[in-house]
């Protein structure tokens, strides 16, 4: 049955290494926006628990966010280290898309669990939200 299915989703030896220059292009663009988003948006947040929270990092809460923001904030910026590194080698930067899909699934998750572990009525739609939009967002062979 696995040798059927892998069958199936082979690609085809005479269209991989153009599949894989798309792939990359396309996941280099589309990561590229993700990542400066991310470190806007976990910028903002940083500064926000620090400065405009009234207990600072006084709670449990607050220092368990300001380290996840701060672990997505580097995670992010690590990648664009890596990411002009390994400019001009296609399977390297597709395993870079990999592992920066596998971290940030990761992450969400780790902060989904925190979430509901919290308030279990919360759900978890923002997880279900981020799943998809990997989905959708990134391609890989």
């Amino acid at each position: 049955m696995m040798e059927k299915i892998t069958a199936v989703c082979r690609l085809p030896e005479n269209i991989r290494e153009d599949y894989l220059d798309y792939a990359v292009r396309k996941n280099r663009a589309v990561m590229s926006v993700l990542g400066v988003l991310i470190l806007g948006m976990q910028l903002f947040n940083i500064c926000r628990v620090l400065w405009f929270s009234p207990s600072g990092l006084d709670t449990r809460n607050n220092r368990l966010y300001f380290g996840m923001y701060c672990l997505l904030f580097f995670g992010s910026a690590l990648f664009f280290i890596l990411q002009s590194l390994l400019r001009g080698r296609p399977a390297a930067g597709q395993q870079l898309y990999v592992w920066t899909a596998a971290f940030w699934l990761l992450w969400q998750l780790l902060l989904n669990v925190y979430d509901l572990y919290q308030d279990p009525s919360n759900g978890t739609a923002l997880f279900t939200t981020a799943v998809l939009g990997l989905s959708v967002l990134v391609q890989m062979k």
